[in-house]
């Protein structure tokens, strides 16, 4: 069976999301890479019927290469990616696994997404990691909103970056961001290691 054969078996299923495993590959090399680790890890413990795998299923695989929406379930909620410089399928797929009723996973690899380290997921320009900075602060927002505290997600690493890349001014700049748009600081806060690698950096 290809992926096709698949998609058709669930085509007129009654579910609103289908959730896969996936390969990753390099895509000059076609060596094995990485972006397909916790997305698969997430769906065999939801498969394996782990406390809180359905909640992880739904709600922190971000990536849209390792699922199959039902066209009007989509329609409907009217949802749609947003139009911003990285991270523009988040949201769709965060509102998605929170608005299905019935969702279905499978173990089976029907796609192999490619790692390139010139793509705009890892493009080294600030207005790429401010847009990612943003993101996390809403999905933040997003899991307050719905009680799931315990699935924010440290700002710590987007801070670390963009002081890497751009020196301590732009750094300040960030932080200032998440104060003003009240984005969980204290996750950033209360993270030692970050803290320590931000330190490091500074004083070494």
């Amino acid at each position: 069976q290809d992926a096709w054969d698949y998609f058709d078996n669930y085509l007129n299923a009654q579910i609103d999301i289908l959730y896969f495993c996936v390969r990753c590959v390099d895509s000059e090399t076609l060596l094995p890479a990485t972006r397909n680790i916790n997305n698969n890890a997430v769906i065999k413990a939801f498969l394996s019927g782990d406390e809180g795998g359905e909640l992880r299923l739904r709600y922190t695989s971000w990536e849209p290469w390792n699922k199959m929406w039902r066209h009007e379930f989509v329609c409907s909620n009217r949802l749609q990616f947003e139009e911003i410089l990285r991270g523009n399928d988040a949201m769709f797929v965060l509102q998605a696994g929170d608005k299905a009723k019935k969702i279905v996973a499978i173990e089976d690899q029907l796609y192999i997404v490619t790692y390139r380290s010139q793509s705009i997921s890892y493009s080294v320009t600030e207005d790429a990691f401010f847009s990612s900075l943003n993101l996390r602060i809403r999905i933040n927002k997003f899991y307050k909103k719905r009680n799931l505290k315990k699935l924010r997600v440290s700002i710590v690493s987007d801070i670390y970056q963009i002081y890497k890349h751009f020196g301590l001014r732009v750094a300040v700049k960030a932080i200032f961001l998440v104060f003003r748009e009240r984005g969980d600081f204290f996750i950033f806060l209360f993270d030692a290691t970050g803290w320590r690698k931000l330190l490091n950096e500074i004083y070494h």
